[in-house]
């Protein structure tokens, strides 16, 4: 002790240097401890939990294993926040997939599609939803199509619980997810063709489902114009759209103004961020879509224009639009609606200029390209 009291003592120096740390190590401590502290604030993750769930003969019995619970973080806020987003208004959910991935379906019915990457042939992942007529439990459905011994796993994803089993008892082998809400029961299955390393892309995907229920989508309806000996005007048509949308109309019957000869609509719906969807009749349009299907894509010599991606919709009345990605040099269009059509000069034709009128569309943001799928899915055209 009287050792350190004769080195403190006589050397000023080490004073100064031990009361500078004194001073300065309680700051540093204090500047530590907020950046940490910002750093969680800010980081976003979604939790997915995973637990056992012990079979028992009764099924109302299943105990929790506390020892086999275990909890996995995935940040995946940054990864999926561009995502395409899928909206199915008809069972209320939504989800995010990758840019390079596809939604699919084989027909209008809403409670049966296919997740897949672009270009693959197999169906990896399919969602499917059926109704709960007897209002059971997820255990009591899963009982149903493999019994009650059947092991199954409990998983949390964006705060929707869902019971997974693998099954390995039917031809099509897969894991299969099952949650309930409301009147339906929603079963995912993930079939053994999905690669290793796309099953982090399928936990992404399940981690952006979420149920939807909003609603307030208002209806637009416009009646078909009277044709005239000289002009067979386009089709009526019903319009549906959500909110954060605004609608303006610009409806002329022939001769009602500067005695215009012929019926004019002009339909404008817009967003405050400056995306819109226009439809016109009475304007232009009537210019060749190709796309890279048809055999004239590369050969045809006249008027037209050539698109890559697109997505297939049917409308009543055997009428299919294409819907394709189209960018322009300043920005104005993001997309272009074309109508197939019968024609002596394609094999299979398309027109931009479609039953109910041409269409101009700028969307911008994956909620807005979402919000247009589902106007253009929705929307009935009228005889």
């Amino acid at each position: 002790m009287k050792i350190f009291e004769h080195s403190t003592a006589n050397n000023p120096i080490l004073k100064i240097v031990f009361a500078v740390l004194f001073i300065t190590f309680p700051i540093i401590g204090f500047i530590f401890g907020m950046q940490y502290q910002l750093l969680v604030k800010t980081s976003e993750s979604t939790s997915i939990v995973v637990t056992n769930i012990n079979p028992s003969t009764d099924p109302t019995q299943r105990s929790v294993s506390a020892s086999s619970s275990s909890t996995q973080t995935i940040n995946i806020s940054k990864e999926t926040e561009n995502w395409p987003i899928y909206v199915n208004r008809t069972f209320n959910y939504s989800f995010k997939y990758p840019t390079d991935w596809e939604v699919f379906k084989q027909t209008n019915d809403d409670s049966f599609m296919s997740i897949r990457p672009k270009g693959r042939k197999n169906i990896p992942i399919t969602l499917n939803v059926q109704i709960n007529s007897g209002n059971l439990s997820v255990d009591k459905i899963i009982n149903n199509q493999v019994g009650e011994s059947h092991s199954r796993q409990k998983r949390i994803f964006n705060n929707i619980e869902w019971v997974y089993y693998h099954d390995d008892i039917s031809s099509y082998e897969s894991d299969k997810y099952f949650t309930v809400k409301g009147s339906n029961y929603y079963e995912v299955g993930v079939s053994t063709l999905l690669n290793n390393k796309d099953i982090p892309i399928f936990e992404k995907i399940l981690s952006t489902f979420q149920f939807d229920y909003s609603e307030g989508w208002k209806t637009y309806i416009h009646n078909k114009f009277a044709d005239s000996p000289d002009f067979k005007t386009k089709k009526g048509f019903t319009l549906y759209y959500p909110q954060g949308w605004t609608l303006k109309e610009d409806r002329r019957e022939a001769g009602t103004t500067n005695n215009y000869p012929f019926p004019f609509l002009n339909l404008i719906l817009s967003k405050s961020n400056g995306d819109f969807i226009e439809i016109g009749q009475g304007v232009g349009g009537g210019g060749f879509c190709l796309f890279p299907d048809q055999i004239e894509y590369s050969t045809f010599k006249g008027m037209a224009t050539q698109y890559r991606d697109f997505k297939e919709i049917m409308k009543n009345n055997n009428i299919i639009w294409r819907l394709a990605d189209w960018s322009v040099i300043n920005n104005d269009w993001s997309h272009q609606l074309c109508e197939k059509f019968d024609s002596d000069m394609f094999k299979v034709g398309y027109m931009d200029s479609t039953a109910i009128g041409s269409f101009k569309i700028k969307v911008t943001t994956p909620e807005s390209i979402a919000e247009l799928n589902e106007i253009l899915d929705k929307l009935e055209i009228i005889n």
